[in-house]
């Protein structure tokens, strides 16, 4: 479990605060920080130092708001056993919202005493996070997992075949039924689509090729870490295609007017095809928010050693940077992409162009 240092003296000011008990259970009571934002500053610095709050590219980080993520972190401090009943609670859980994924997160560096073990805390359920949890379900003797539960199919996807065995989860690449199994049930109101099966995406070795200029690219450019637009936009360049660099979210409006076309069909990044760009929306209350908040968010896909990669300031294994729950949509460049002719694609119009600034993750 997490121990408390000699430095963590504005956790423990803190802890004596917000922490309450009812029948002998700890809960947290943030109430009296709603107008102490500076000290809740440093105390969220001081969670995220532990890896009890998100981590330092997180539209939460440092905001001073004493809220849902906050209380959760503290709560892990003060009690930390409270992470087993929250991890038992996560895996039952059909509704995994990337908030919920930081709870499990916070809840995995709580429950342990290497620092080494502990992971980021994103709101991403990529390899990390996945091997962590099987590390601890493991540790823990937990092998009676619903195999549709949200988390199993997401340790089914990211975790190393030997973490998924000794927790009693089939082998991904031993089985395609499982696989099925998961697709269907991911979107059930929704057709479900394999871009590589409707045209939208180039063949395998086109494919291979593509991702291969992508990501060199993206490793020998110049946009530093959370520059989303300048990133993509150089990797545009050096494909040879004319683009627009621009805050994330102003790349729905540029990206038609230089020959991309939508594809209305997919509803999900994780079927964007490589060499497609996805873009994601600012929030709708963005004025004076930071990051991708405050500007929204931009990606190409590509894919290396089987596994999708999602390409911006740099390649990341998860989608939608810090507002993934702000997806737009998935755009296709004929050059890169087969011919969408035949595809139910539509040119998304707008009248408005916003002028080049930050690009923003």
């Amino acid at each position: 479990m997490i121990e408390r240092g000699s430095t963590d003296s504005i956790l423990d000011r803190i802890l004596k605060i917000v922490t309450k008990s009812d029948g002998g259970k700890t809960f947290i009571d943030t109430s009296s920080l709603t107008k102490r934002s500076n000290e809740t500053k440093a105390m969220q610095q001081a969670l995220t130092e532990q890896g009890l709050y998100v981590s330092k590219d997180h539209k939460y980080y440092n905001d001073g708001y004493p809220g849902e993520t906050t209380s959760f972190g503290l709560l892990m401090l003060a009690d930390p056993n409270q992470a087993d009943s929250y991890i038992k609670l996560a895996l039952k859980d059909n509704a995994l919202r990337p908030n919920d994924i930081i709870k499990l997160q916070i809840a995995l560096n709580a429950s342990t005493n290497d620092p080494d073990a502990r992971i980021e805390v994103d709101g991403f359920m990529g390899k990390q996070t996945a091997n962590r949890l099987a590390d601890y379900l493991t540790t823990k003797h937990v092998k009676d997992i619903d195999q549709n539960s949200p988390l199993a199919k997401a340790l089914h996807k990211y975790a190393d075949p030997a973490k998924l065995k000794a927790i009693g989860i089939k082998d991904r690449e031993k089985s395609r039924t499982f696989n099925n199994t998961v697709t269907k049930q991911k979107q059930p109101t929704e057709r479900t689509h394999d871009a590589h099966d409707h045209g939208h995406a180039p063949n395998n070795e086109q494919s291979a090729a593509l991702s291969r200029k992508i990501i060199d690219i993206s490793e020998g450019d110049n946009a530093h870490n959370g520059y989303c637009g300048r990133g993509v936009s150089n990797i545009l360049t050096g494909l040879g295609l004319k683009n627009k660099n621009g805050d994330g979210h102003t790349w729905k409006d540029s990206l038609p007017k230089h020959g991309w076309k939508k594809l209305d069909d997919i509803k999900n990044p994780e079927n964007a095809p490589p060499g497609s760009v996805i873009v994601y929306d600012r929030d709708r209350n963005f004025t004076g928010k930071k990051g991708g908040a405050g500007f929204g968010h931009v990606e190409m896909v590509a894919e290396k050693d089987g596994e999708r990669l999602y390409v911006s300031d740099k390649a990341r294994s998860n989608w939608g940077g810090t507002v993934p729950e702000n997806f737009v949509g998935v755009y296709v460049h004929p050059e890169l992409t087969a011919d969408l002719t035949n595809q139910n694609t539509t040119l998304a119009s707008s009248n408005t162009s916003e002028p080049d600034t930050h690009g923003l993750i």
